[in-house]
């Protein structure tokens, strides 16, 4: 079922009751008042007819038409004194109150020839008056309304389901595009469709935000393709390498052993970079948006940089000197932090001259590397951070161009940032920035 037939169900049962319950409430208000009203008259006739005591004159019979009353007498034994034309039914309650006498009374409903009447029976001094009325007129009253409220019911609950149903094809069409838009995409693939937004308010927000979605869904994919392509593109050429090498140690079984030796070395080396170069791939591959609050732990960012910066002391053999200025807590991932504080020393390494040293400040939630190299075009500090980015200085030397991406990468995924600028006294500078710890 459609969210407009839906609506317009809802509508109509809400209706339904609302009036169902004002006309059950209005029809029992009605009835009462009638039948209070016969109560009344009938209370009124018997302090007009009741004799007095010591009167024993009987009562005038009246006959049950239109409004008028019927009265009959019954002494204290319950027998009838004088009979009504035609005839009131005695009940128990009417013999109770005729042995009673003055001061009790009794009311019951009863059908004479076919006739409803109310019959008010009265104690008096020697016995019991009974005095009964009509209610036929108001039995066909109350019935009259009755089918009024009815007519009245359904067809205001026509009445407001139809209107709803118009009005909801008018509130629900945005929505309805939006799905057609929806399932379109869905159907094609095309995301370069954007819905047009001709409006303000909840529909128009829903609107704009599938726009956004499939605005970024769009960027995505471009990513990916562009992924997909640049990976391709630096693949090919280790793979190629490597199948050389290898195909050449298979079809010449006697190469001198330092030939061969030259070989497997160039394939050891091929393959180490293939296998760098597929991790960053995957880390690239994985965006995370964020993380999530169970992957987050307070960090002392000095203690973390500084054992990083062990480690490339050991693996590079190069002289790297920490300052450590007041360094905060942050929260993040170790493993992450850690492999960004590491590729941005092997970018300093790798652009550093031999013998000159790295330094690394640890300030705040700040982490500085400057290196001694050639620097960081101003044209270029942009850019160093796209995945598969080589400047023309560095595409002579060893690397995928991902390093940086992944910095980036994990600044983002922290809340933080990533900039390149120049050292004092040339080369590069790296700033990764990274949010402190709220406590």
């Amino acid at each position: 079922m459609s969210l407009r037939w839906r609506l317009a169900l809802v509508t109509a049962t809400l209706v339904a009751v609302a009036v169902g319950t004002a006309s059950w409430a209005g029809y029992v208000l009605t009835a009462n008042e009638l039948r209070d009203g016969i109560d009344r008259s009938l209370l009124d006739a018997a302090r007009a007819e009741a004799p007095q005591s010591g009167d024993r004159r009987p009562p005038r019979a009246r006959p049950v038409t239109g409004s008028g009353t019927l009265t009959q007498q019954l002494d204290r034994d319950g027998d009838v004194r004088r009979r009504a034309d035609p005839a009131l039914p005695v009940t128990d309650a009417d013999l109770a109150v005729a042995r009673a006498g003055s001061g009790t009374t009794a009311w019951h409903d009863a059908e004479i020839d076919g006739e409803p009447v109310r019959v008010l029976t009265v104690g008096v001094p020697d016995g019991a008056l009974q005095i009964a009325r009509s209610t036929a007129q108001v039995t066909e009253s109350l019935d009259n309304l009755r089918s009024s409220l009815l007519i009245v019911a359904g067809a205001v609950t026509a009445a407001a389901a139809a209107l709803v149903w118009l009005v909801a094809g008018r509130v629900t069409a945005p929505v309805v595009r939006l799905t057609g838009a929806a399932e379109q995409i869905a159907g094609t693939g095309d995301l370069t469709s954007p819905i047009e937004v001709a409006r303000h308010d909840e529909v128009g927000r829903l609107a704009v935000a599938f726009n956004a979605m499939v605005a970024a869904l769009a960027a995505s994919r471009d990513q990916q393709r562009q992924l997909v392509l640049d990976a391709s593109h630096e693949l090919r050429t280790p793979l190629t390498t490597l199948r050389t090498n290898i195909e050449l140690l298979a079809r010449n079984e006697d190469l001198p052993v330092d030939e061969r030796r030259e070989l497997l070395d160039a394939a050891t080396v091929e393959l180490g970079e293939l296998t760098a170069l597929v991790t960053e791939l995957v880390d690239l591959a994985v965006e995370r948006g964020g993380l999530d609050d169970a992957e987050r732990v307070e960090l002392d960012l000095g203690e973390l940089v500084g054992r990083v910066v062990e480690r490339a002391r050991r693996r590079t053999g190069r002289p790297i000197h920490l300052a450590l200025q007041d360094p905060a807590l942050v929260e993040g991932m170790p493993t992450l932090v850690e492999r960004a504080v590491s590729n941005l020393l092997d970018n300093a390494a790798k652009f550093s001259p031999e013998g000159t040293p790295i330094e690394v400040t640890v300030a705040g939630g700040t982490t500085t590397v400057d290196d001694h190299g050639p620097g960081i075009p101003p044209g270029e500090r942009t850019l160093v951070f796209q995945r598969f980015h080589r400047s023309p200085e560095a595409r002579s030397r060893p690397g995928s161009g991902l390093g940086l991406a992944i910095v980036a990468q994990v600044a983002a995924d922290h809340g933080g940032s990533v900039e390149a600028d120049e050292a004092p006294g040339g080369g590069a500078r790296l700033r990764l920035h990274l949010p402190p710890s709220p406590t």
